[in-house]
């Protein structure tokens, strides 16, 4: 009779092996993952920074009787406008950044005009870095982080028509 006191430790092995090709593999799954809820969170950043953006350009369109554009001295007002008498919704709500999590959007202000646009607090490196197919967001072609995704609304530039277009492209 063969005596199996030799081969105890095999199956211990065998399971050890198991589960550490079970590990990498999940880490694997784990990265793309990562990866695909990053593009993600790139497109709400984009999405959310446009909405804003239109919001600044309707807040400065010229209203019938108005000569000279109120400035934008708070992104609440463009959630209910101060200066209409009945209730004007520029955007829904303020939207909170997507890389952050937070309302702590980076304003961008012109001194002679007040806001005129946003810009992330993330200091993230993003996947994209090119957009030099889509007129409304070339400005951001090569920039290094989501801080320099900056929506800016310019009058004398005003591409932000466009966007929807790319969002169903990407």
């Amino acid at each position: 009779m063969k005596c199996f006191s030799d081969q105890k430790g095999f199956t211990y092995i065998l399971a050890l092996s198991v589960v550490m090709i079970m590990g990498i593999m999940l880490g694997m799954v784990g990265q793309s993952w990562k990866i695909i809820k990053k593009r993600e969170m790139e497109k709400e950043l984009i999405y959310r920074g446009s909405q804003i953006k239109e919001a600044i350009e309707k807040w400065y369109a010229p209203k019938p009787g108005q000569h000279v554009a109120t400035p934008l001295n708070d992104l609440k007002f463009l959630v209910d406008d101060p200066r209409q008498q009945r209730r004007v919704h520029w955007l829904r709500r303020l939207y909170e950044d997507p890389m952050t999590g937070k309302a702590d959007w980076r304003i961008i202000k012109d001194p002679n005009k007040g806001i005129t646009g946003v810009a992330s607090t993330s200091e993230e490196a993003p996947l994209k870095m090119d957009f030099s197919d889509i007129p409304s967001l070339v400005t951001l072609t090569g920039k290094k982080k989501y801080s320099e995704w900056e929506f800016v609304y310019d009058p004398k530039n005003d591409n932000s028509k466009s966007y929807n277009l790319y969002h169903e492209r990407w």
